[in-house]
This record gives structure tokens, C-alpha cells and sequence, in this order.
């Protein structure tokens, strides 16, 4: 991934923050949770608490400050996407539950 001179001190700061915080994040993703980490709440919110993505806008903007262009800016989507569809579904699901579980009273 090409990232610009600035981003790079940025980046190396928030993926040894997350390196320290869950040691089981492969160097190589840390990148994007240290990216879906600071987006994560850039998303439409129901009613009920339901969650959307992120938007896209928001995954576009981070990549274009980062100094991501081209198919490293396609891949970088790609993985902040996987990683938040993983956490819509799951919040999805608790806010599911605990609506049947109301509805049983």
C-alpha cells in the first residue's frame, strides 16, 4: 500500500496501539481496524438501535487522506467492509434478541 509521509507516522502510532491492545491482530491487518476502529460510528443508526455500513463516503475519505489510490484503495474498502459486516451483523442480532425477548415479556 502506497500511504502518504504524514499518514505513515499516524498509522505506525495507532497500529502499535492496537498491537498492544489485542495482540492477536496480524500486523498486516491492523491497518484497517486501526481505520474501521475510528469509523466505526460513521453509520446510520434505526430506531430500534439497528445499525448500517459505514458509509462509504466516510471508508473513501480515510483512504483518500491515507494517500490510497487506485487498487490499494479498492482493497483497503474491501477489508474495512469485511471487518464492519462482521460487527452490523453481530450488532444486528443482539438488538434482535432483545426485541424477542421484550415481546415474550
Amino acid at each position: 500500500m502506497r500511504e502518504s509521509p504524514e499518514a505513515a507516522g499516524v498509522f505506525r502510532e495507532r497500529v502499535a496501539e492496537l498491537s498492544a491492545a489485542a495482540p492477536d491482530i496480524p500486523e498486516w491487518a491492523a491497518i484497517y481496524f486501526a481505520a474501521w476502529s475510528s469509523l466505526r460510528d460513521d453509520r446510520a443508526h434505526t430506531p430500534s438501535g439497528a445499525i448500517g455500513q459505514i458509509f462509504y463516503s466516510s471508508i473513501s475519505a480515510y483512504a483518500r487522506d491515507a494517500g490510497l489510490i487506485g487498487d490499494d484503495a479498492r482493497l483497503f474498502q474491501t477489508f474495512v467492509r469485511a471487518l464492519d459486516a462482521e460487527y452490523v451483523a453481530w450488532v444486528n442480532k443482539q438488538i434482535a434478541d432483545q426485541m424477542e425477548s421484550m415481546k415474550r415479556g
